[in-house]
């Protein structure tokens, strides 16, 4: 049975609110403590297409170095100290985030910061989700002008 002319707004803007919802984008800030001449290893699960772009900022003093390798541990893209950095994934699998810490005696203190754009069918996932979106209210205000006319 088709529902009310009357509740197919509402029935429209539930799915749209429940999909704006479910579909947040992926964002992750951590500091970190990294003791003398090592490295902390942060773990990124991409598929290829996707991509992570961020911020790495040395708190206080310290000096360290910074990439990011790929699932068969190859590296990607090097920095210096603290900086911005972008990836695009051409590969699924594993990323690394390696922050190594230059100092040979004192810890230090970094916060890395970064967002993850998920691609579904080959277009950001915000694009994706607006298309879906747009899409549902189109197919329901089609059906309500349709059933609207056989009243």
């Amino acid at each position: 049975m088709w529902p009310k002319v009357t509740s197919v707004p509402l029935f429209l803007l539930v799915v749209a609110s429940l999909l704006a919802i479910v579909c947040p984008a992926f964002a992750e800030t951590g500091t970190y403590q990294v003791p003398p001449q090592q490295q902390q290893i942060i773990p990124i699960t991409l598929n290829s297409g996707d991509s992570a772009s961020g911020s790495l900022v040395v708190n206080g003093r310290g000096n360290v170095d910074f990439w990011i390798s790929d699932p068969q541990g190859n590296n990607v893209t090097t920095y210096s100290g603290q900086t911005e950095f972008s990836l695009n994934a051409n590969t699924s699998g594993t990323f690394a985030f390696h922050i190594f810490n230059l100092s040979t005696d004192a810890s230090v203190s970094v916060t890395l910061n970064y967002n993850v754009v998920y691609e579904i069918f080959g277009m950001p996932q915000e694009m994706f989700i607006l298309l879906v979106i747009v899409g549902v209210a189109l197919l329901m205000i089609i059906v309500w002008a349709t059933m609207s006319k056989k009243l």
